[in-house]
């Protein structure tokens, strides 16, 4: 009986899978830029606040 229950539930479990990873949340085309702030997060973080910093400077608030 044990051995049913954890067969459904493991299938009931790889549906929502499939289902998770059948979903994309990024567009197609933002996929590279997704892609690279996932991977390097920090040096992405840098590029942003620096170009922030750079906008504030440029034109301040």
């Amino acid at each position: 009986m044990k051995r049913n229950q954890f067969l459904t539930k493991l299938t009931q479990e790889a549906q929502l899978q499939a289902k998770i990873y059948s979903h994309t949340v990024v567009p197609k085309q933002l996929e590279p830029v997704a892609s690279f702030i996932g991977n390097h997060t920090w040096k992405a973080l840098l590029i942003i606040s620096g170009l922030m910093a750079l906008l504030q400077e440029v034109r301040p608030l």
